[in-house]
């Protein structure tokens, strides 16, 4: 039964390891975001890069490069009043953290993943293509722009 037991675990090791199972991959980069109120997102803190974004400001630009994989935690928000998207210059909605209304949210390659307190996507070269801003769902003020490196 062990040697059974032992097989399993290093044919799954394997079986995952050829990439034969999507598993959630790790972010290369987090920020750690806030909200002053309904005037601007505010990001705290930047785990994994430096000088993405300015800190402890209302709506900073974001510097994400292409093949990164991006992490954004929502913990100290109430995400209820402030649901997070990211949309391009027409504004209409590429990935949403609330009711899963993004046009690219599907794309496997952008791995998107979001609840109430994180989102987390991968900047592929398509999704760099069109991406222009981050929102609050609810409130305008709350806006930024993102620039896309490694075009």
């Amino acid at each position: 039964m062990k040697i059974i037991l032992k097989r399993l675990l290093v044919f799954g090791l394997l079986y995952v390891a050829m990439g034969g199972l999507a598993l959630a991959q790790n972010p290369d980069i987090t920020f750690i975001m806030d909200n002053n109120r309904s005037d601007g997102w505010v990001v705290l803190d930047v785990a994994g890069a430096e000088g993405v974004a300015e800190l402890r400001v209302n709506n900073p630009t974001l510097t994400l490069e292409v093949g990164k994989r991006y992490s954004f935690d929502f913990s100290l928000v109430n995400n209820l009043f402030h649901p997070f998207d990211v949309r391009n210059q027409d504004n209409e909605v590429l990935l949403d953290q609330g009711i899963g209304r993004g046009s690219m949210e599907r794309d496997e390659a952008i791995a998107f993943e979001a609840d109430e307190d994180v989102v987390t996507f991968t900047l592929t070269p398509e999704l760099a293509a069109v991406i222009h801003n981050y929102q609050c769902v609810n409130h305008e003020m709350m806006v930024g722009l993102i620039v896309v490196t490694g075009m």
